[in-house]
């Protein structure tokens, strides 16, 4: 049976509350972790490479050539530089390689000095073929020819330099140097040796 309507002047009695809904277990669904944005490392790349492949090489090139300007008084070298292998001997002449060389220039650019026992020739141009005209010092009379292993015309890697006596072998129990110098530079290649 229904139950009575409520006397009047009294209202209804209140409806018990909803019971209470238990919170969703966290991570909220739909939601998730939040998702942390994609780091864009393109600048921070830019710099780093800019770092090492320019303000790095310009301080190590800075210093440097404060090192070369301080140990050349002043200035910089403008011409190449030469290393001479050590001469070998034989046939009654002396052959000195180049090892190594930071420019190459046409022979004719350069000279040579011989030392013989002591005593020292002046400086001699190459001629453009590179076949030195004879020179006397100590007593002897001596020539210098150039061999262009590439034959490019310029003093490179490889190439040659042989001193011979004119018309006959290098003199024994002698000792000699050998110096080749470039246009106005003060930087000079030398190599010495002695003949059995």
């Amino acid at each position: 049976m229904p139950a009575p309507p409520p006397p009047a002047g009294s209202s209804a009695p209140p409806a018990a509350p909803p019971a209470p809904v238990p919170p969703p277990p966290y991570p909220y669904p739909g939601y998730g972790y939040p998702v942390p944005r994609p780091r864009d490392n393109a600048a921070t790349l830019i710099v780093l490479l800019l770092v090492a492949f320019v303000v790095i090489p310009a301080i190590l090139g800075v210093i440097v050539l404060m090192f070369f300007t301080s140990f050349f008084g002043g200035f910089v070298p403008t011409g190449p530089i030469v290393v001479l292998d050590n001469a070998v001997l034989g046939n009654g002449n002396a052959s000195i390689e180049v090892r190594l060389v930071s420019q190459e220039h046409p022979i004719d650019r350069y000279g040579f000095r011989l030392e013989v026992n002591g005593t020292e020739s002046g400086t001699t141009a190459f001629p453009p073929g590179g076949q030195g005209p004879p020179v006397s010092v100590g007593g002897y009379s001596l020539s210098v020819r150039w061999r262009d292993e590439d034959l490019d015309g310029q003093v490179g890697v490889w190439d040659t330099f042989t001193v011979s006596g004119v018309g006959a072998p290098l003199p024994p129990s002698t000792s000699f140097r050998f110096t080749l110098s470039f246009g106005g530079s003060v930087l000079e290649a030398s190599e010495s040796w002695s003949t059995p």
